[in-house]
């Protein structure tokens, strides 16, 4: 498993990852969870899906030749926002 922080540092372009991967992992809104999806599909083509295990976000990437990688992303919060508990939906792209 890939520690994406330790990998790519504190990044500006990681922290918008993270940003639309909760949002659509945990967002109680359908129509933002699929804007995040749809973003996601256009801005990071290799993610395959997410979901959460351990309370730890995780990334399914295509890895090529059938293979896939699995990354970290970050902890699962307690609330998504303030007062919205964390209730992760996983996701999978084609």
């Amino acid at each position: 498993m890939i520690n994406l922080r330790e990998k790519l540092g504190n990044s500006p372009h990681l922290n918008q990852l993270e940003i639309l991967i909760k949002v659509a992992l945990l967002d109680p809104s359908e129509s933002f969870r699929q804007n995040a999806l749809n973003r996601i599909a256009d801005d990071y083509p290799g993610i395959r899906r997410g979901f959460v295990g351990d309370n730890q976000i995780m990334l399914e990437l295509n890895g090529g030749y059938g293979e896939s990688k699995l990354l970290y992303l970050c902890d699962l919060p307690k609330e998504y926002q303030k007062g919205i508990p964390a209730v992760p939906i996983p996701f999978t792209l084609e």
